[in-house]
């Protein structure tokens, strides 16, 4: 008979079987889904002038990421962009261009606490839902359109009425650059209130200024 392995040894094994458990475990439907629910928990426990500054939006962020990348799970990660930018539909299945401007998602109706389109990662996000769509899925061109001209309703047209400063969000013109880039060639029938050529909002500034 050998030689009975150690304790060392079996806390080794033991650390082994438990790393694969929980890779298994962050590739699985109940595991993603318990990592989302975590998340909702924290950032509605937490006071609403504090959420938007909560480092959970970059956990939420980087699950949609898992999602889509790792997990192959494309629509709920695009429903987890769409949260967090409060870019949902209501119940009736309305975005809020025709919900009379009310956000549905992870911030207030009014977007003034929250996520949302005023949270400095909402443009970003919302482009990831934009590649997605375009590269993971099959959605016609003209639904793309439609997302494109949503991008710029939420990040222009919204921002300058909500914001406090009233002006695009600052990462506006980063993401609308790329759109622009996108659809150069295509043929496009851009809306009454979609200004493709739109002054492209300042950059954000610089710490120190």
């Amino acid at each position: 008979m050998g030689k009975p392995l150690s304790w060392k040894w079996k806390a080794v094994i033991a650390c082994l079987f438990l790393v694969l458990f929980l890779i298994g475990w962050m590739f699985s439907a109940s595991g993603h889904a318990w990592m989302k629910a975590k998340i909702i928990e924290k950032f509605e426990e937490m006071p609403p002038p504090e959420q938007r500054d909560s480092a959970y939006a970059d956990r939420w962020l980087a699950l949609a990421w898992w999602s889509a990348n790792i997990r192959g799970e494309y629509k709920e990660a695009m429903g987890m962009y769409e949260q967090f930018c409060g870019l949902g539909r209501d119940k009736e299945g309305l975005d809020f261009t025709k919900n009379g401007g009310k956000l549905v998602g992870l911030c207030s109706p009014d977007g003034q606490t929250g996520w949302g389109p005023m949270h400095p990662r909402a443009p970003e996000a919302h482009y990831a839902m934009i590649e997605i769509m375009d590269f993971k899925t099959n959605t016609s061109g003209q639904y793309m359109a439609q997302e494109y001209m949503r991008y710029f309703r939420a990040f222009y047209n919204w921002m300058i009425v909500n914001s406090p400063e009233r002006k695009p969000h600052p990462m506006f013109s980063t993401y609308w650059a790329k759109i622009r880039e996108r659809v150069a060639m295509k043929p496009i029938r851009w809306e009454s209130d979609i200004d493709f050529r739109a002054p492209l909002a300042p950059p954000p500034p610089k710490d120190g200024d």
